[in-house]
């Protein structure tokens, strides 16, 4: 551990934190065992969370460059105004993303916190496409930012389904090339 500024004791507590129910080597690291990463590339649930990170990602990447407009449209607010009204969706995702990555944790679930999470955001860009009034579509961009806590959770649950650090890594190639192929379509 490179840490210098903890003590011994201190680093020992973290290396324990840091590989609770999952193999770390963090004493004797030998880097990426190719073996371990390839049988990554090889098992079918590596390629879940990344087709889902795909999915997310078609909506997250457009989504936070066009709110303000989305609000401008809704009429009732200037440019300005509609800068500013886009911040309180962005409070709620982030508390949001506190809470359910909180209880994801202590549950050890994953999967029902995403299927929530983008049944909610699904919900919000329905409101946004099919409905005029005002608070609807305004209540449409709160809803539909909480795609925002699908992307934490599968970060997240992408390091917890692999039993080895060389395993992850292999995993989070997956995920962020299937992943980052979302944006292009979005």
């Amino acid at each position: 551990m490179v840490a210098k500024f903890l003590t011994p004791r201190e680093k020992q507590i973290a290396t324990s934190f840091v590989g609770r129910h999952q193999t770390v080597d963090s004493e004797h690291s030998k880097g990426i065992q190719v073996r371990e990463f390839l049988q990554a590339l090889k098992d079918p649930k590596t390629y879940l969370p990344g087709i889902m990170y795909f999915s997310v990602n078609v909506s997250f990447a457009s989504l936070p460059l066009f709110i303000p407009t989305i609000i401008s449209e809704i009429g009732a607010f200037t440019t300005i105004e509609s800068q500013g009204l886009s911040a309180p969706p962005y409070v709620l995702v982030f508390v949001t993303i506190l809470l359910a990555s909180h209880y994801s944790d202590k549950c050890r679930l994953r999967g029902p916190f995403i299927t929530v999470a983008s049944l909610v955001a699904a919900v919000g860009f329905i409101l946004l496409a099919t409905t005029e009034g005002k608070v609807a579509r305004y209540l449409g961009v709160f809803l539909a930012v909480q795609i925002f806590v699908c992307v934490s959770l599968l970060l997240a649950w992408t390091s917890n389904m692999h039993a080895t650090e060389s395993k992850r890594a292999g995993g989070y190639v997956v995920l962020g090339f299937l992943g980052q192929c979302g944006p292009l379509l979005g």
